[in-house]
């Protein structure tokens, strides 16, 4: 797993070279450049960062990249660079940019009104927890974490508006009993009557459509929701 964290956020548009799109991208300060690699798309020589800019920019599946000055190097990766904790700092010789979206349609997420600067998408395929987590990890976020009764509501609402009937959500039961997010904040519960019943074994959290909970066996096959913030 991979995380990254933005410092000083800002764009850097990808300067026109011949039919070049204008593709913004943000500079990353924080990160872990192992796992950054494993996703490389191509390593190319160029002769500024502009044109690794302007080469990611057109290049299909290229989401984000590094430029090595002293070796003109560009590496081009196929993911988006997840920014949510502070890791550790990048080296000062390499620049790191992610692709700026405008909306949350551009990478195939939605937007609920109501929620502000995050983007969500449905799975109707059904997963267990770790591997539904997994694939919203590898979109640049997590299973929907709830924690305020407002959120609540906006993501009933969107289940209905998809004809979704339960989902996995982002929460599971810790050690003591009580029930967190993947973060470890509060996670805001809504239990079905009778509901909790699992004892020591259903630790993973499942969503209805009428806005009420139920524990579940973490390798239970339901359908999920993602969200990830607009632009991590």
């Amino acid at each position: 797993m991979y995380f990254y964290h933005v410092f000083g956020v800002f764009s850097f548009m990808a300067l026109a070279q011949a039919h070049a799109t204008n593709t913004e991208f943000t500079r990353i300060e924080n990160g872990t450049l192992d796992d950054l690699y494993v996703h490389s798309q191509q390593s190319v020589l160029l002769n500024s960062m502009a044109s690794c800019s302007a080469h990611c920019s057109q290049s299909v599946g290229c989401k984000s990249y590094t430029w090595k000055n002293a070796t003109s190097s560009c590496v081009l990766l196929s993911t988006d660079i997840t920014r949510i904790v502070v890791g550790p700092s990048i080296p000062q010789d390499i620049a790191v940019y992610t692709k700026y979206y405008r909306s949350c349609s551009e990478f195939g997420y939605e937007n609920i009104d109501g929620i502000n600067g995050y983007c969500f998408k449905n799975y109707v395929v059904t997963k267990s927890y770790s591997e539904a987590q997994k694939t919203c990890r590898n979109d640049g976020g997590h299973l929907v974490r709830i924690s305020t009764t407002t959120k609540h509501g906006h993501i009933q609402s969107f289940m209905k508006l998809k004809s979704s009937r339960e989902i996995y959500i982002d929460g599971t039961k810790i050690p003591n009993g009580s029930w967190r997010l993947s973060d470890q904040s509060i996670i805001f519960l809504k239990w079905r009557s009778g509901e909790p019943t699992g004892g020591d074994g259903e630790n993973c959290v499942m969503m209805f459509d009428d806005g009420t909970y139920n524990d579940v066996f973490c390798y239970s096959m339901i359908p999920f929701m993602c969200e990830r913030q607009l632009n991590v």
